[in-house]
């Protein structure tokens, strides 16, 4: 369990929250899928850490990103017209291009370009990985280096992104990537359905963790045994601040090369942007890993109620033999779970078993990350020189007498001496 004190300073993100600081100053934001820019198009607002961005794709295909505010008199910018490499306000007619420069101002008679060059306007970096447009909302002058995660290489089709906005705290669903445990449980059905469609491993049984420590996180390898005397190990990992990396394969679907990983935006203190990714090295892709119906790419598997409706549980399906209860995919029963536990959790009064083992590592890596960066440190994982690239979440069968270390040895995230925490 956490202290309240620890507890807040690990999920507060807005203002001068120093956990909101670190993860702003540190490290770049997937904020919006590209194609839902469209050049010339609506400008988009957007939400983070408990501030309003407005994002828009200009006339020559180059991205946007402001503060919503228009500077004169605070007028949304989202309402604005986007036109020849700019935004335009559309109260008083002011125009900011692309790169964050007023360079019309029509309701100034004295001397316009003066007044033009006077006004600042809060605008950010971007760039454009995996058909994602990420942002820098820090104050370094000079952004860190993005993150170079080896689906951000990847030929078009090879990347699928789902996304849906959630109304409870961030760190919550980072703990829901990195919770082996709950998904032979929670997730019955579609494993059910699974299992239907290829090899799937019984994953029903208690986990046993191990955690190994690493420069963007660490990695978090489930041991389960199996019959006759056999194991399977399955690796997780967590790369700072919200990533989390699982795997889609079995031990005996070779061919399956589909790969996932969890990002968790905040919105703010109370709301977050969970994103999927889903993506195969050697294919391109059409269907999301997870789905069972089809789905609205950019607001997938949305919250389906509150407590009043027992967040839109449905009790005559489980009569029918569904374990859950959540029928459409596994992200309605990860959300669902989420909302129950609180917009913030109060983990002052949690009790912790064996298998909660990563999640402990995660709050630990998370606020020490938030400390060394208010003392004027660099956090874990932004220093810069983290071959993001090697990440790669896998599964393997341990036979008896072996070692599923040297099972695991032949993924391309290779071990490294430990990250102490202080």
């Amino acid at each position: 369990m956490l202290s309240p004190a620890d507890n807040e300073l690990l999920c507060r993100v807005e203002g001068d929250a120093p956990m909101g600081q670190m993860l702003r100053d540190s490290f770049w934001v997937p904020a919006v899928r590209g194609a839902r820019l469209e050049r010339d198009g609506a400008p988009m607002r957007l939400r983070f850490f408990g501030e309003d961005f407005v994002a828009f794709r200009s006339t020559d295909g180059r991205v946007g990103f402001f503060d919503e505010a228009c500077p004169h008199r605070r007028a949304s910018l989202a309402l604005g017209r986007n036109e020849g490499n700019g935004v335009r306000c559309i109260f008083h007619g002011w125009k900011i291009d692309v790169s964050g420069k007023v360079v019309e101002m029509p309701n100034e008679h004295r001397d316009p370009e003066r007044m033009c060059a006077k006004v600042k306007v809060n605008h950010y970096p971007v760039r454009e990985a995996a058909g994602m447009v990420w942002v820098y909302l820090g104050s370094r002058a000079e952004p860190p280096p993005m993150q170079d995660f080896e689906f951000m290489n990847l030929p078009e089709g090879h990347v699928r992104i789902l996304s849906v906005d959630v109304p409870c705290n961030w760190v919550t669903s980072v703990e829901a990537s990195l919770d082996d445990a709950h998904v032979g449980i929670l997730h019955a059905a579609f494993m059910d359905i699974l299992k239907q469609r290829r090899p799937v491993e019984d994953i029903a049984g208690p986990p046993a963790y191990e955690v190994d420590l690493q420069p963007y996180g660490f990695q978090a390898t489930v041991l389960r045994a199996l019959p006759e005397g056999r194991s399977i190990a399955s690796s997780t990992h967590f790369a700072m601040p919200w990533f989390g990396f699982v795997s889609t394969g079995s031990p005996d679907a070779p061919g399956f090369t589909r790969r996932a990983l969890h990002v968790a935006i905040p919105i703010d203190d109370y709301n977050y942007r969970q994103v999927f990714f889903s993506y195969d090295v050697h294919s391109p892709i059409s269907k999301m890993f997870g789905c069972v119906e089809e789905y609205d790419q950019d607001n997938f598997a949305p919250p389906l109620g509150g407590p009043e409706t027992y967040w839109g549980q449905d009790r005559e399906l489980m009569k029918q033999g569904h374990f859950s209860g959540f029928p459409m995919n596994l992200t309605s029963e990860d959300t669902a779970i989420q909302m129950s536990q609180g917009a913030i959790p109060d983990r002052t009064h949690e009790a912790l078993c064996s298998s909660d083992k990563a999640i402990g590592f995660m709050r630990q890596i998370l606020i020490q990350a938030a400390r060394d960066h208010q003392a004027g440190k660099v956090p874990l994982g932004a220093s810069g020189d983290v071959d993001w690239g090697r990440i790669r979440s896998r599964m393997t069968f341990v036979e008896p007498g072996e070692n599923w270390r040297d099972n695991l040895a032949a993924a391309p995230n290779l071990r490294v001496p430990a990250v102490a925490l202080t």
